[in-house]
């Protein structure tokens, strides 16, 4: 299997707190990691880490904790941001297009492609978050907390995109969470 990312003796200290100790971390392509831990262990400086030190080596996807959209800015907006555009014709891509209605359609956002972010529940907003990290098709999804503002029905489809997204097209993920479930 090809590695994706190897850390070596990672060493990560804030104030007199020490996070990491000598951790090393090897995942390679297709594997899935969970990180599991309570509240201020590390698991987002982790992944920060990882998106800022392999963002040249490999494609990342990072849907982030707070998800960083730009709230002005419509659902389709904040996805088409981070497309990567046809650089002849200056459009995005009709597959891709189609890729994000399915995704919109699966993460109940359909109706609301045109409404600004800011208008959104956090929920909502979460899931634009989500539509944007697996519209991007990376080689690794990096998921921080992707289930904290989701009722059990949202749970359950994201778990469902997560699958047939990424398992089964046999991506690789990490996915942290501070929650057993």
């Amino acid at each position: 299997m090809q590695k994706i990312i190897e850390i070596n003796n990672l060493n990560i200290t804030f104030g007199n707190k020490k996070l990491f100790e000598n951790y090393s971390l090897q995942i390679n392509q297709g594997e899935t990691l969970g990180i599991y831990a309570p509240t201020g262990k590390g698991k987002t400086t982790l992944l920060n880490y990882i998106a800022q030190n392999y963002y040249k080596i490999i494609k990342i996807s990072y849907a982030y904790q707070d998800n960083r959209l730009l709230l002005n800015k419509t659902v389709l907006q904040n996805i088409n941001f981070i497309i990567p555009k046809d650089k002849q014709k200056n459009k995005i891509i009709k597959d891709t297009n189609n890729k994000i209605e399915l995704l919109l359609q699966d993460l109940e956002l359909q109706n609301k492609k045109n409404t600004p972010c800011k208008f959104l529940s956090g929920g909502e907003q979460q899931r634009v978050n989500l539509a944007r990290a697996f519209a991007f098709e990376p080689d690794l999804f990096l998921l921080d907390e992707p289930f904290s503002a989701q009722d059990i029905e949202h749970k359950k489809q994201i778990c469902s995109i997560i699958k047939n997204q990424i398992i089964e097209k046999n991506k690789t993920m990490i996915l942290v969470s501070h929650s057993q479930d």
